[in-house]
């Protein structure tokens, strides 16, 4: 389709081409990151208020034991077993890509920062841009950082879930309306030279509660595996390895601050486990803190700025379902690096796309929102794109003349309803392709 499109013939190019074009890509990824972000800001008049950074690892299911960049670490798809490399990506609050990176796989998160944001076009003239990040990324040094630069401003996920004094005390609660159907329940007090939010979600609290009952389950089940091993012959039951199959059960399942286990024991051997859990030192499900340097912000602001990190989840989310970031079979750094690149400026294409759909009616911030289109009934995502477009296709008719000649029509399939929307909405013309009619023999 693409060759048919542009009135070029793609068959000859050979794998080996397309590599040496990548490696051109790669070594120009700066000067082409830059350019496409200027451009993006002059097209879609961009202030770049927000600066939304974050991280997110793709694994290998080969070992790469010769990679400098593939290493064992922390995965966030629960795939510790395998190799991965990072990548680093900063957004704006309207989802247009700035800047990225590719890092090692077992790199520490909060250390990146202040290579990448160093990176960015930002003159010391311009008003502070507010930068958007994760609990992951929020220290202490960073934010205090971020504090003493001028050009800074920030919001961010607290990593303490409490503090040494009691700041929410005298806060009187209050309820957001986040949309018609959800509802958010914070608290806000002013501390030092920050504001803070204490958030409640109904939604966020039912999933949490969900996971540390599935836990609890699994922690407990396995409790009772081992103590229903005590009676059994051919157990190990010296009082070492009972020990030791505990402390294993309490890193698996983050539940050594909550139970206290009792083990029985008679000349070295156990005889008998019993736990009793600690509902008080349960934390409080669905909470979280928002912490920011901009004193001025109003509680709805700070919670709008703070979901604007959905953003960035879904070019991540773009970035390896639709977008080929995975699989990556490539062996050598440099081609590891350029695949993962390639996804990225491929992201860089497909971003105005969806902002110019309205990323499916659903974006979370207001000045998304035009009166001269109904909202979508669903987000489009490139597959979804890919699928509502796929039943208009070129269909070529051949008719067999008289004379022993043949002449082919090639046309373009009528578009539906839908299709004619997304066109509408894009500003393209509903027929890209004109009529071809093609006369063979005589």
């Amino acid at each position: 389709a693409l060759g048919e499109l542009l009135h070029s013939d793609f068959s000859h190019i050979s794998d080996q081409t397309l590599h040496r074009v990548s490696d051109l890509l790669y070594t120009h990824k700066s000067t082409i990151e830059s350019r496409l972000s200027r451009n993006t800001n002059d097209l879609f008049s961009l202030d770049n208020k927000l600066i939304l950074y974050d991280l997110t690892n793709t694994y290998f299911e080969s070992p790469k034991r010769s990679s400098r960049i593939a290493n064992f670490s922390k995965s966030k798809e629960r795939r510790n077993d395998c190799p991965l490399i990072t990548l680093a990506l900063v957004v704006d609050g309207m989802g247009f890509p700035k800047r990225s990176r590719i890092l090692e796989g077992n790199i520490s998160e909060p250390g990146t920062l202040w290579d990448i944001l160093e990176e960015l076009e930002i003159s010391d003239g311009d008003h502070p841009k507010t930068v958007v990040i994760d609990a992951g990324i929020a220290t202490e040094d960073n934010l205090s950082k971020l504090r003493s630069d001028t050009r800074f401003e920030y919001v961010a996920i607290s990593r303490k879930k409490k503090f040494s004094q009691d700041i929410f005390s005298d806060s009187p609660s209050q309820v957001l309306k986040i949309n018609h159907e959800k509802e958010l329940l914070v608290k806000t007090a002013r501390h030092g030279e920050e504001t803070f939010l204490l958030c409640k979600s109904p939604d966020r609290s039912l999933k949490d509660e969900a996971i540390h009952s599935r836990r609890r389950l699994r922690f407990e089940k396995g409790l009772n595996k081992l103590n229903d091993g005590l009676t059994k012959p051919r157990t190990r039951k010296d009082i070492s390895s009972v020990h030791e199959r505990i402390g294993r059960l309490k890193e698996r399942y983050k539940m050594s601050n909550l139970y206290t286990i009792n083990v029985n024991e008679d000349n070295g051997r156990v005889s008998e486990i019993s736990w009793k859990y600690n509902a008080d030192k349960s934390k409080e499900f669905g909470e979280y803190i928002i912490r920011t340097s901009r004193n001025e912000l109003l509680d709805t602001d700070i919670s709008l700025i703070h979901r604007t990190l959905t953003m960035i989840e879904s070019a991540f989310r773009w970035l390896k379902s639709d977008l080929g970031l995975r699989p990556n079979f490539h062996q050598k750094d440099k081609r590891m690096s350029t695949h993962a690149i390639i996804s990225v400026l491929a992201y860089f294409v497909l971003a105005p796309i969806l902002n110019a759909l309205q990323w499916g009616g659903k974006f979370v911030s207001s000045c998304c929102e035009k009166k001269d289109h109904s909202p979508w009934k669903e987000v489009y995502g490139w597959k979804g794109l890919i699928r509502t477009m796929s039943s208009q296709t070129r269909v070529t008719t051949s008719f067999d003349c008289k004379n022993g000649g043949r002449i082919d029509a090639r046309t373009t399939v009528e578009p539906t309803t839908e299709q004619l929307s997304i066109y509408k909405r894009l500003k393209v013309n509903p027929r890209p392709l004109k009529r071809v009619i093609g006369k063979h023999g005589k």
